[in-house]
């Protein structure tokens, strides 16, 4: 409430266990890159603050979160050690904290992608097989595949940063939301 009281266009609080990724993320689809570099406090910053896609429905489908790929390691610079499997099996799983909860998504997949990929309009199946079909496509890219697919139509969260020298991939990590009791 304290967050959401600050800034309105407050999503959530992103979290990866024992790594650097503990964020606030934004969502503003009347200025859908308002935050590319703004912080939370709406002030000039080279870093930003990571958002959601403003195509996103922010209840439902695939949550597509963006955010720098910092030399340094911070904001989603830190996503590239997902490569290495021991890396990733170590740290299977992503926190996003709203205000009916904190959901849990376990990794499927960290894979390098083309910037203008179709996975980029893929917000939301019209059903489980159509989701189940996304995900296959998903696991013929390049990079590491974990866990299952997705079988009863899970919310999905995709994390993605630049990658490459010419900025003309990206580097995403894709994980299904798993329900705890």
């Amino acid at each position: 409430d304290a967050l959401t009281g600050a800034n309105a266009d407050y999503f959530g609080w992103l979290t990866i266990p024992d790594t650097v990724i503990s964020y606030p993320v934004m969502y503003s689809p009347g200025n859908p890159e308002r935050y590319l570099h703004t912080d939370f406090y709406g002030n000039y910053s080279f870093s930003g603050t990571p958002f959601l896609d403003a195509r996103c429905d922010p209840n439902d489908g695939n949550l597509i979160i963006y955010g720098h790929n910092m030399t340094n390691g911070t904001m989603f610079g830190s996503l590239k050690r997902f490569r290495e499997r021991a890396y990733l099996a170590a740290h299977p799983y992503v926190y996003l904290e709203q205000a009916d909860g904190v959901h849990m998504f376990e990794t499927i997949a960290a894979v390098t992608i083309p910037k203008n990929d179709p996975w980029y309009c893929f917000l939301k199946a019209a059903n489980a097989e159509e989701e189940k079909q996304w995900v296959a496509d998903l696991r013929e890219k390049p990079g590491l595949h974990v866990g299952s697919i997705p079988e009863n139509g899970e919310p999905l969260l995709t994390l993605s940063t630049c990658n490459g020298a010419n900025r003309s991939e990206r580097m995403i990590i894709v994980a299904k939301e798993v329900v705890t009791p």
